[in-house]
């Protein structure tokens, strides 16, 4: 896993200027943008990031008619990724001790700045939602329907995930992309086809 930015206060400084880009999401939120956050959150008494994509999972077990034998070994892939990811992610957190967007806004940019999710109580980087998701997307998209999948926007997605290590500091065109894509893989795989959940993600693109 690579390093994270080196911490600066420069405004010329990648660092700062990521910090600035979480800043002005926020500031100039929209309501598709909410709603994809607030989707992906999984906070305390909800279904959990991991929960998430076991669900994921499911709802791709279900479509595919698997047998017992490949729906034990889908779970028992995805779980052990999952748990792994884990890991290996509150380790890194640990290593670099990462300050959280929050933090550095607060008392950089804006010290009256909120974000739209309340930051929990653990270091930044690297990110447990991305390291899990990016852990299962590694699983799913290597033994079942990646290949099934014709869209370039969607494949680019799904490739770009297993790389994603920080959801707060990623590229803000990706971050979304990627939610938004298995956002709408969630929502419709249970009743409608993957050419179907295709076309909806290409069209409000």
């Amino acid at each position: 896993m690579p390093n994270p930015l080196t911490y600066s206060l420069s405004p010329q400084s990648n660092y700062y200027k990521q910090a600035l880009e979480v800043y002005n999401t926020k500031i100039n939120l929209t309501a598709a943008q909410s709603t994809i956050a607030q989707y992906w959150a999984d906070g305390g008494g909800t279904i959990t990031p991991p929960g998430h994509s076991m669900n994921i999972a499911t709802q791709v077990i279900r479509k595919e008619g698997n047998d017992l034998y490949k729906t034990a070994e889908v779970y028992s892939r995805v779980g052990m990724a999952l748990a792994d990811g884990f890991i290996q992610c509150w380790k890194e957190k640990y290593v670099h001790n990462a300050m959280r967007p929050i933090t550095y806004i607060n008392y950089y940019i804006d010290p009256a700045w909120t974000p739209l999710i309340a930051t929990p109580p653990f270091p930044e980087y690297s990110s447990g939602h991305s390291s899990q998701s990016g852990a299962a997307s590694q699983v799913l998209s290597s033994n079942l329907w990646f290949q099934t999948i014709h869209s370039p926007i969607i494949q680019k997605c799904l490739m770009d995930l297993r790389h994603v290590h920080s959801i707060a500091f990623m590229p803000l065109q990706m971050r979304l992309l990627c939610r938004a894509c298995m956002a709408v893989f969630t929502s419709v795989l249970q009743t409608k086809t993957v050419l179907f959940a295709e076309e909806k993600l290409e069209a409000t693109l």
